[in-house]
């Protein structure tokens, strides 16, 4: 018998069945002589049984918390200050986000001027000035002391970052649960806070290349199960790969485009384009990370 914890084996014993079990299976307590007993106290989620051998890649898939798509703006349009959040029935409810500081939903007809730079992804994109352009949701988007991973495809209007230029955020009341940004640094950096302070303490990780004004894709992705975040460039591990963290506060403002809550106040506004942002619940696999890196809208994933 081998008992794994989070995919990895933690030990194995070798055990002789002499009887069979035919009662109903209990979850939060066991059985012995003297009745039930040993009640668990805590949560318990995902259970499942199999009538055979599950192999060591199944069990660390097994490990992982799928990821869910929460919110997905294409970024293709605009009805006054508001970019629709996409779903694919336009039944599935979710969050718009709300265009404020005068940014510019640019959807370019390549056809009517060949000379217009085209959309990152799909139809159109989003211009920020880097000064107050930025976009918002009303609401949490996926818990940042769950696991969660964000995506989006970026341009910078310059490889000069500043002080750091935030392309996306989630916000608490004085910091930022996850900030995605062209970093002092003039490298591409995540970072999360450790609680909702200012003067928090940070883990951030970097691409370890100097920025670019190239167009390329981003990804932060957090395991909560194995405390791991990972920062992914065009669908390739970051030459930082994966650093731990852990933090069980709960960012509890809106999703933020092109700016990040530092010291209880808004700022990092970022300069350039913005596209086919998305948030998961969950943990997205390095080959999901590959598909949404691609320069073609991917509306299934």
């Amino acid at each position: 018998m081998t008992f794994y914890v989070n995919g990895v084996v933690q030990g194995y014993v070798t055990v002789k069945a002499s009887w069979y079990a035919d009662g109903p299976v209990q979850i939060g307590r066991r059985y012995n002589k003297a009745g039930y007993r040993d009640f668990f106290k805590g949560e318990v989620a995902d259970v499942a049984l199999f009538d055979r051998i599950v192999m060591p890649d199944q069990i660390r898939e097994l490990a992982e918390l799928s990821p869910r798509r929460v919110g997905y703006w294409t970024l293709n349009s605009a009805a006054g200050d508001t970019s629709p959040y996409y779903s694919d029935d336009d039944t599935t409810p979710g969050q718009d986000l709300t265009l404020a500081g005068g940014p510019v939903l640019c959807a370019p007809d390549t056809d009517e001027d060949p000379t217009a730079m085209p959309a990152l992804v799909g139809a159109g994109h989003l211009v920020l000035d880097g000064v107050d352009d930025h976009a918002y949701t009303a609401g949490p988007v996926a818990a940042t002391d769950g696991s969660f991973t964000v995506s989006m495809r970026v341009l910078p209007s310059s490889a000069q970052c500043g002080s750091g230029r935030a392309a996306i955020s989630r916000a608490g009341t004085k910091a930022s649960g996850f900030v995605i940004r062209c970093g002092a640094t003039g490298r591409w950096e995540a970072v999360l806070a450790q609680d909702d302070a200012t003067g928090s303490a940070e883990t951030v990780i970097d691409t370890g290349v100097p920025v670019s004004t190239n167009s390329s894709g981003r990804a932060l992705v957090y395991n909560a199960f194995l405390n791991t975040v990972s920062l992914y460039v065009d669908g390739a591990l970051s030459a930082a790969a994966t650093v731990p963290h852990s933090s069980d506060w709960a960012a509890g403002g809106g999703l933020q485009v092109g700016r990040a809550m530092t010291g209880g106040a808004y700022g990092q506004y970022f300069a350039g384009v913005v596209d086919d942002v998305r948030v998961y619940a969950g943990v997205a696999t390095t080959p999901m990370v590959q598909s949404l890196a691609g320069r073609t809208e991917q509306t299934h994933l």
